[in-house]
């Protein structure tokens, strides 16, 4: 399965007409907007420059903390993310987004128990959130509670059947396993959905049990065509 988990960041949507520039670069949704196209960028300390301006003007400024949040998770800065989505959900503890990321953070930590928490709090505000369903998944896979995983992985391509990641996942768990008829239909129906990071696959070590079968090679021939 990937290393990563991809984070989810929330654009905020602003309306200019009728201000004058300087007015809009003052207000706290101007800073978050610019923020937000710095972090497009990759220019991410940038990117917290503005959420911070945008915070000390409004300290609850839940969007802020999530997008800081996000900028911290991507230079790596994971337990600084965890405080800022913290503090959104102390404003907001209604915000499923900010619970995914969180947990996606205490993942990239290694601390998988706080990581499912959040994912089965999301789940409880939004329970056709498919994405909580599947980061749980990887989270149960990670502890070796292959069962659990898999049950959240079907979950989520019940919600969402071109759900690529999740078909992939449940191939990872059949190739650990050594079910190799079993790994070679999930990772296909994966690919079918539109996965198609084969350099991912060439490193994912979840493959290795199956990786030089016949028919393993060959599904990769027809699928990189």
């Amino acid at each position: 399965m990937r290393k990563y988990i991809l984070y989810i960041l929330v654009l905020a949507l602003i309306a200019t007409m009728g201000c004058t520039t300087t007015a809009v670069e003052k207000t706290k949704e101007a800073y978050l907007d610019r923020g937000n196209s710095y972090y497009r960028s990759g220019k991410y300390q940038r990117a917290i420059k503005d959420y911070n301006q945008a915070i000390d003007l409004d300290p609850k400024f839940a969007m802020a903390y999530y997008n800081r949040g996000v900028a911290y998770d991507n230079k790596g800065q994971h337990d600084k993310a965890i405080a800022d989505y913290s503090k959104a959900i102390e404003i907001n503890p209604k915000y499923a987004k900010v619970y995914i990321n969180r947990g996606n953070a205490y993942q990239n930590k290694g601390q998988y128990d706080k990581a499912m928490a959040d994912y089965s709090k999301a789940i409880k505000i939004n329970p056709k959130y498919a994405m909580a369903y599947n980061n749980r998944g990887l989270a149960y896979k990670r502890k070796g509670q292959y069962d659990k995983a898999i049950a959240d992985f079907t979950k989520a391509i019940e919600l969402r059947p071109t759900h690529a990641n999740a078909y992939y996942n449940i191939g990872c768990i059949y190739s650990l396993q050594n079910n190799l008829s079993k790994a070679l239909k999930y990772v296909e129906l994966a690919l079918e959905n539109g996965y198609d990071d084969f350099d991912w696959i060439n490193k994912d070590t979840d493959w290795d049990n199956i990786r030089s079968t016949k028919e393993f090679k060959m599904l990769m021939v027809r699928y990189k065509k």
